[in-house]
Formats: C-alpha cells, sequence, structure tokens
C-alpha cells in the first residue's frame, strides 16, 4: 500500500509539472518500471 501511495503522489507532481505530451510519456515510462520492472 505503501508504494501505491508513494507512486500516486510522484503521478500527482509529474502531473502538474509537465506538459501534456511528456506528461503521457512520462506515465507510460513510470507504470513499465513499476508493474515490469520488479
Amino acid at each position: 500500500m505503501t508504494a501505491i501511495t508513494a507512486v500516486t503522489g510522484f503521478t500527482a507532481l509529474a502531473l502538474l509539472q509537465l506538459p501534456p505530451a511528456s506528461r503521457l510519456l512520462n506515465l507510460n515510462e513510470l507504470f513499465k518500471h513499476e508493474f515490469w520492472g520488479q
């Protein structure tokens, strides 16, 4: 649960700081690292 909370918080910060195009790419990379990197 803690890891999910951390990812959610990081995602929220990323959404606030990145432009729309980079936002989608960054989320895609984030999810790939989270789900496939483990």
